[in-house]
């Protein structure tokens, strides 16, 4: 069949205020060639700011004139990896080719690290002087005598090992909880309060949005916008709530618990006391969150079944070859895997009226052994119930677990700190908030590259990661996204010279492979990792076998080990199922492309086991994916 598949993933940012999509690249397999009835594919999936230390209230110093020369590691480490040697190669490449031809707009690399570093500051100064309700750390308040005691905080983990994934030795603190005898950090009555609040601006929104012209449905500007769930900003909740409940306790718990337990900042730029004493912490926002399994089953009911009328409509004999939907269990309302945009999230339970939910943390999967069926990794919540609260590292990639039945609702409190930490300007970075400067005056208001045709916006990406990994040497996100503009720029280089474009090529495979050591539990890496694997196949296939980089061995485990991950993650009840589709997709189609019929309908025969995804933007991946099953089980046939 002439059908043509093109995939790769994005480096969206599920980040608190909403979702960032960055340019995708895509990746062709010969076998298949375009005609008019081609599958364009472009999955998406979330990312944020990559597992790093847990100590995360920090500076950093600027970055060091050598692009692969860095001040910067990991202090939770006792001994930091050195840089991949590949990196050398890449700062060689980039100086010769961006820094030197366009010496007058950019200069040089320590002049124009700064300037992207003034960029994402100034972002971060934006969100520190927004006008809030809620108050900054009062740190006099700390010396005051409390009105109520401190809460107190024990580790809270399910982790076999308990050790930090680049470290046999160091203790690995993926949360904390506030200790289940002790008191709450929300009573029963501020709970209800806090509920009826949340209602009632939901009915207002739900008003005024009827009385506009534009009429659309009440949605999230902080979640995927998926039905069941509602948030409502604490802010916007009256000061009966910022001042009579909230306030008071960032300024006697949650400020205090985050200055104990995730440590002091570190590496300044500057050492004096005085500036120690400037920084505060802050909300960078609060959120009423609520999930409604309810909601979430009805609209994932009305998927399934359009899928099975689809199904049967689009086979030749009028019956669907893919197993029957009909059957399936219910979808649940939560939160795909993401990162939060601040340095310490704190979630406070306040119900338990509901079955499912949690938080899961895609770490836990480092003392995973699940088999295809089961899994002992249970997502986490307060060990005390109602009221209490888990506190972890905004850097740890996590998920709201599927909330399967009732109505689940959640207090999160993002909070970050007033002088630009180390963490958020990474964050920033990979998140390519930075401008870039204009001819000789390093201005910030003008984004001369995306109007000078001479340099492609692959840089733009690769500048910014490559810089970010200046700052946090040890972020295997970064690498990942860096390892995505170097496919963009092995790509462009193809037409012109093979042995760059290749050389490129080699470096992105390499990029991947350290982000997959680094951040062993994050599937969009083994995803790309096995799509850039299979282009550097396919260009060096003139090569002999024994000299080649990439072979098909090579490939298959790198979506296999992917494919696992994705299992592990759903069988805990993390909704994964865009990356799930994905890779699975991109998996099979390899397998395919071998004449590996009954391979191929193995590998892709899970996603129709349960409901589709109830996005609409899925429905071309999950098409695409049950096309593909169809032309494989009737290949074997």
């Amino acid at each position: 069949l002439p059908l043509l598949f093109l995939f790769f993933s994005w480096n969206g940012e599920a980040f608190q205020r909403g979702f960032y999509p960055s340019p995708s690249s895509t990746i062709h397999h010969s076998r298949f060639r375009a005609s008019s009835s081609s599958f364009i594919f472009v999955p998406r999936s979330n990312s944020g700011v990559s597992h790093q230390s847990h100590n995360i209230l920090y500076h950093h110093e600027a970055p060091a004139t050598s692009l692969s020369s860095s001040s910067h590691h990991d202090d939770d480490l006792a001994t930091p990896a050195p840089p991949p040697r590949f990196l050398q190669g890449v700062d060689e490449w980039m100086q010769q080719h961006l820094l030197e031809p366009h010496r007058e707009i950019l200069g040089t690399w320590q002049e124009f690290s700064r300037h992207l570093l003034n960029q994402v500051n100034q972002r971060h100064l934006q969100d520190c002087q927004r006008p809030s309700p809620l108050e900054m750390e009062n740190k006099n308040r700390h010396e005051q005598p409390q009105q109520s005691p401190q809460l107190s905080f024990e580790l809270m983990s399910s982790m076999k090992n308990g050790h930090h994934p680049q470290s046999s030795t160091t203790p690995y603190k993926i949360a904390l909880q506030s200790k289940p005898n002790g008191a709450p950090l929300l009573n029963s009555t501020s709970i209800e309060i806090l509920r009826q609040s949340a209602e009632a601006h939901w009915q207002r929104e739900q008003q005024r949005q009827q009385d506009s012209v534009d009429n659309h449905k009440l949605s999230s500007r902080f979640t995927y916008q998926r039905p069941g769930n509602y948030e409502a900003h604490i802010a916007d909740l009256g000061p009966h709530v910022t001042e009579g409940i909230l306030n008071p306790l960032l300024q006697q718990h949650i400020y205090p618990a985050i200055r104990t337990h995730f440590g002091a900042r570190r590496g300044s730029s500057s050492s004096s006391s005085e500036n120690d004493d400037d920084e505060r912490l802050f909300v960078y926002d609060a959120l009423y969150i609520r999930y409604n399994a309810t909601e979430a089953a009805a609209a994932a009911a009305a998927a399934a079944s359009a899928s099975a009328a689809d199904a049967i409509g689009s086979s030749q004999d009028g019956t669907a070859s893919i197993p029957s939907t009909a059957a399936s269990p219910t979808a649940g309302a939560g939160q795909p895997l993401h990162r939060d945009l601040s340095l310490v999230s704190v979630n406070v339970m306040l119900n338990d009226a509901f079955e499912g939910g949690g938080t899961f943390f895609e770490n836990q999967l480092l003392s995973e052994t699940t088999t295809t069926t089961t899994s002992t990794i249970a997502p986490l919540r307060p060990d005390g119930g109602v009221g209490h609260c888990l506190l972890h590292s905004s850097l740890e990639r996590h998920a709201g677990a599927n909330t399967w039945k009732g109505v689940r609702d959640v207090m999160v409190v993002f909070v970050s700190a007033t002088e630009t930490p180390r963490a958020i300007q990474t964050a920033l970075l990979k998140q390519g908030a930075a401008n870039w400067p204009t001819a000789t005056t390093m201005e910030e208001d003008n984004d001369r590259m995306a109007s000078n045709p001479s340099i492609p916006q692959f840089w733009k990406s690769l500048c910014q990661n490559r810089l970010a990994l200046d700052l946090m040497p040890q972020d295997g996100e970064a690498y990942q996204y860096l390892a995505n503009a170097l496919v963009a720029a092995a790509d462009s280089y193809q037409g012109t010279d093979t042995t760059l474009s290749q050389q490129i090529l080699q470096w992105a495979c390499q990029s991947y492979e350290q982000a997959c050591r680094l951040a062993p539990c994050d599937a969009r890496s083994f995803n790309n990792l096995g799509l850039a694997y299979t282009k550097l196949r396919d260009r060096t296939l003139h090569q002999p076998a024994a000299m080649s980089p990439v072979n098909d061995f090579m490939i298959r485990e790198t979506y296999h080990r992917g494919m696992q991950i994705l299992e592990e993650s759903h069988l805990a009840g993390c909704n994964v199922a865009r990356d799930r589709t994905a890779l699975r997709l991109n998996y099979g189609l390899f397998v395919a492309n071998q004449d590996d019929w009954q391979g191929a309908a193995e590998i892709l025969r899970p996603l129709f086991l349960t409901n589709r995804p109830p996005e609409n933007d899925d429905d071309v991946v999950w098409n695409n994916a049950r096309r593909l099953y169809d032309m494989c089980v009737r290949e074997m046939d």
